[in-house]
């Protein structure tokens, strides 16, 4: 569910943030607004490295876009696969594996055990919704 990642991302540098390390600049610049955050059916929980996959294009305002490679580490949990995972929350309805904007949520006719908090499954995942966190339905293997 969690892996190593590249990703392609375009990101605009304005006047006041060029200076002579960009390198630096463009990494805190994607780490502070891509780090721990959805981004387009995945979430990055760390941005590793980064590295410029073409020239800059300066705009008229004086700002530099550039597209940057940028290596990250990502949870993308994926429909048929299955994730050992510990249980963090119960209740009538079901379990739960909560953490940052994942969830994963296994209803209680999908299984026939009476499961812990802090008891490790292995899930699968049958069903994934993306809005503002990512909201997944499992069964229990």
């Amino acid at each position: 569910m969690q892996y190593k990642q590249l990703i392609v991302i375009r990101i605009t540098v304005s006047p006041s943030q060029l200076d002579e390390n960009i390198k630096e600049t463009v990494f805190n610049l994607i780490k502070e607004k891509y780090q721990q955050t959805l981004f387009k059916t995945f979430y990055i929980s760390e941005i590793l490295e980064t590295s410029f996959s073409s020239h800059g294009k300066i705009n008229n305002d004086g700002s530099v876009t550039y597209l940057v490679n940028t290596d990250c580490i990502i949870v993308n949990p994926t429909i048929g696969n299955s994730y050992s995972l510990v249980i963090t929350h119960n209740n009538k309805l079901g379990f739960m594996h909560k953490s940052d904007l994942v969830t994963i949520f296994v209803p209680k006719q999908y299984t026939n055990r009476n499961l812990a908090i802090n008891e490790e499954v292995t899930i699968n995942i049958v069903g994934k919704r993306v809005e503002e966190r990512i909201v997944c339905v499992g069964t229990i293997e």
